[in-house]
């Protein structure tokens, strides 16, 4: 699976997604802040074990998601959360779990 891939694919299905798992792949999310899409349902991501994730393509993502994201990921990555202040401030309020083990 390709980034390329992925993100045509969530232009297609992404707006009505609840739950995506895409841990242990190589996607880094880096231009999916290109896309006019946001996953306005989105409750659950899992990025596990994703160690090409850049912090700029996960804080896009999380922009894309909006404020429906309980529970995050993001496990055995190599984020820093040193981009956190590009977050939108209107973005996970609803936020309840965040697992952030091993990065």
């Amino acid at each position: 699976m390709t980034d390329v891939g992925l993100i045509s694919f969530l232009d297609k299905a992404g707006s009505n997604l609840k739950k995506l798992d895409i841990s242990e792949t190589n996607i880094a999310l880096s231009e999916v802040g290109l896309r006019p899409n946001t996953f306005h349902n989105l409750e659950e991501l899992n990025r596990y074990h994703c160690w090409d994730m850049t912090d700029i393509g996960m804080i896009s993502f999380l922009n894309k998601a909006g404020s429906s994201l309980k529970k995050l990921n993001l496990c055995f990555t190599n984020i820093t959360l040193s981009e956190v202040g590009l977050l939108a401030t209107t973005a996970h309020h609803s936020l309840e779990e965040l697992d952030l083990r091993w990065c």
